[in-house]
C-alpha cells in the first residue's frame, strides 16, 4: 500500500493544494514552506493516534486562523442600477437593509488521502463499497464503474479517506473525524474510518525530534511508544516500576541538604 494523492483544503499555511506522490517521495524546501504541514495532514487522516487528542484540531490549524462564520454586510443600493446584488452573499428581501448575514457554513479543514496498491487483506477489510480503481498511467481514479479496454497492468485498487475538522459554535469546541470518502460523496450516511481501520493501513508518522535515539525512548509519540500502543501492552508496563519507586524516600537523604527544612515543615 502507498499514498498516491493528497488533497488539502484550509489547513495551516495551505489554502488549497493537491499533491501526486510517486513510489518514493522526499520533501525538500526551506523552513515554513509546508513540508511538515503535508505530513501533519496525512497524520490527521491515517495516523491511528492523532484523533485521540482532544480536540484533534484547534484554531491554529485553520488557514489564516479563520474558523468562525464570516459575517457578510450587504451594501445598501443607491439606485435601480446599482450592483448591490453582485456583492458577496446571496440576496434576500432585506438584503439592502445593511444588517449582517452569515455564510452558509463555517470554514472546514478537509484533507483527502488516496491510498493505492491495497493488499488482499486490506481489500477484504475495507469492502467493495469503498474500493475504487486507480489509473497508474494518468495518476487518477477511473470514473466509470466498469471501464472497457483497461490494461490490468496499469490499474490498481484504491481507497479514499477524508478528514473533516470544524468549529462547533454550540459546543464551543473543535471537532474532527475521518470518513470513507465514498460515504460522503455518494449520498449515503457518512461512515467513520476508525482507529482499527487505520491500523490496517500500516502508517507510522515520526516527527524529526522523535527519530534517532529518541525513537527507542518511551517519550509519547516515539517509535517504541507507538509500537507498544498498537500492541496494546503499554498500560501494563509501569506497574512494577511505580511500586518499586514508591519505597524510596529520596527527599529524606541528608546529602540533599533539605532534611532540616522538611522537619520544620512537619
Amino acid at each position: 500500500m502507498k499514498i498516491s494523492q493528497v488533497t488539502i483544503q484550509n489547513f495551516r499555511g495551505i489554502g488549497s493544494a493537491s499533491l501526486l506522490f510517486p513510489d518514493h517521495v522526499l520533501l525538500i524546501g526551506d523552513n515554513n514552506t509546508g513540508k511538515s504541514t503535508v505530513l501533519e495532514a496525512i497524520d490527521l487522516v491515517l495516523g491511528p493516534d492523532r484523533l485521540s487528542r482532544r480536540p484533534p484540531v484547534d484554531e491554529h490549524d485553520f488557514h489564516l486562523g479563520r474558523y468562525l462564520l464570516k459575517p457578510v454586510h450587504p451594501v445598501e443600493s443607491e439606485g435601480p442600477d446599482a450592483a448591490a446584488q453582485a456583492i458577496v452573499g446571496p440576496s434576500s428581501e432585506d438584503g439592502v437593509s445593511g444588517e449582517p448575514t452569515a455564510e452558509a457554513s463555517a470554514p472546514k479543514i478537509v484533507i483527502e488521502v488516496t491510498v493505492t496498491d491495497l493488499s488482499d487483506e486490506q481489500r477484504a477489510r475495507f469492502g467493495a463499497d469503498y474500493i475504487e480503481w486507480w489509473n497508474k498511467e494518468k495518476n487518477c481514479l477511473f470514473t466509470d464503474p466498469d471501464p472497457a479496454g483497461v490494461d490490468a497492468s496499469t490499474t490498481t485498487s484504491a481507497l479514499r479517506i477524508t478528514f473533516i475538522g470544524h468549529y462547533d459554535a454550540e459546543e464551543d469546541d473543535f471537532e474532527g473525524n475521518t470518513f470513507y470518502t465514498r460515504s460522503l460523496t455518494e449520498g449515503g450516511k457518512p461512515e467513520a474510518f476508525a482507529k482499527k481501520d487505520k491500523q490496517h493501513c500500516g502508517y507510522l508518522y515520526l516527527r524529526s525530534l522523535r527519530t534517532g535515539s529518541r525513537a527507542l525512548s518511551l517519550e509519547h509519540g516515539s517509535l517504541l511508544d507507538i509500537i507498544l500502543r498498537l500492541k496494546e501492552v503499554r498500560p501494563q508496563m509501569w506497574e512494577g516500576t511505580i511500586a518499586s519507586l514508591s519505597s524510596f524516600n529520596v527527599a529524606s537523604d541528608p546529602a540533599l541538604g533539605i532534611s532540616g527544612v522538611l522537619v520544620l515543615l512537619c
